[in-house]
């Protein structure tokens, strides 16, 4: 189980090189679902697991969403 995990950790990690702020949002509520689930069947170590992929996910979705709004500084053109 841990392989498991570990290697879809890495392969979530290869793949957010091409996921938008959108796709990590979106990911990390289906962690969190995953984890009131698990909450409600009583499975806190898998909950746990799933909290910790959801807050991963949100720090991924806030980072991109930054990296897609920055933007170069705007320079004006000068009037003589």
């Amino acid at each position: 189980m841990r392989k498991w995990m570990v290697t879809v950790g890495l392969l979530a990690l290869g793949a957010s090189g091409c996921m938008s702020s959108i796709d990590a949002e979106r990911l990390a509520r289906m962690h969190d679902q995953r984890a009131e689930q698990f909450a409600a069947r009583r499975d806190y170590r898998r909950a746990a697991q799933e909290q910790e992929s959801a807050a991963q996910y949100h720090h991924m979705a806030e980072e991109r969403a930054f990296q897609e709004t920055a933007t170069a500084p705007v320079l004006r053109p000068s009037i003589m």
